[in-house]
C-alpha cells in the first residue's frame, strides 16, 4: 500500500513531505487520518522495501518508521538512509510497539531523532513531526519576508521574527549594531 494525499495551505508555500511506513493498516490509517486537515503532504508505504523505493523517487522531509516489519525492518530501513549521503539528513522517527532499551537504544544509535511507543498517543506523534520538522527547517533556509522580517513557519504561518526564536531557541534576541553598520551609520558617535 502506497499513496499520497495531498493537503495545500498554500499554492506557494512548499509544504513538507511525510513518509509513515507501517504494516499495520490500522496505523497507517489512523495517522494518514489525523494528519489530514494538517499542511503536510502524506504518502503512506506499508513496508520497508516499498518505502525505500519511494524514497528513491521522491525524498521525504520526515519519516515515521515502524520498526518490526516482515520484509524489511524499520532498523534495517533507517541503516540504508543514513548510509546514503542523499538521504543520511532525513529525520527518521521510530514508531513501534518494540520498548526494550536495547531496541531503543539501537533506533539512535542508527540515527533516529525520536522513538515512540505503541500504542501511541496521536497528539504527541503530532508534536513530535511539528517539533523536528521545525528543527529541521533551522537546519536549512529559513523564509525571511524582506519588508517585514517575519519567518515563515514550515505550517505557511509567517510569525515575527522575535516570536519565532524565542519559541525555536533557548537565548534571546537584542537588537545591535555591528561595528561596520556603526561606523558606517553613526560616523561621529562614540564607541
Amino acid at each position: 500500500m502506497s499513496r499520497v494525499k495531498i493537503n495545500r495551505a498554500d499554492p506557494y508555500h512548499r509544504i513538507p513531505l511525510i513518509l509513515i511506513v507501517d504494516d499495520d493498516a490500522d496505523s497507517l490509517l489512523a495517522l494518514e487520518t489525523f494528519f489530514k486537515n494538517e499542511p503536510f503532504e502524506i504518502a503512506l508505504s506499508s513496508g520497508g522495501t516499498k518505502a525505500l523505493d519511494f524514497i528513491r523517487r521522491r525524498c521525504p522531509d520526515l519519516i515515521l518508521l515502524d520498526v518490526s516489519m516482515p520484509d524489511l525492518d524499520g532498523f534495517e530501513v533507517c541503516r540504508q538512509l543514513k548510509a546514503s549521503s542523499q538521504t543520511a539528513g532525513i529525520p527518521v522517527i521510530f514508531l513501534t510497539g518494540r520498548n526494550d532499551p536495547e531496541d531503543v537504544l539501537q533506533g539512535f544509535a542508527l540515527g533516529a531523532v525520536d522513538y515512540v511507543m505503541k500504542p501511541f498517543a496521536l497528539a504527541e506523534v503530532k508534536a513530535r513531526v511539528r517539533t523536528h520538522l521545525q528543527l529541521q527547517q533551522l537546519k536549512g533556509l529559513l523564509s525571511v519576508c524582506m519588508h517585514c522580517s517575519r519567518i515563515q513557519e514550515s505550517d505557511g504561518v509567517w510569525e515575527p521574527i522575535e516570536g519565532y526564536f524565542n519559541r525555536t531557541m533557548t537565548g534571546s534576541i537584542s537588537n545591535c549594531l555591528c561595528p561596520e553598520c556603526r561606523k558606517k551609520y553613526y560616523p561621529t558617535e562614540r564607541m
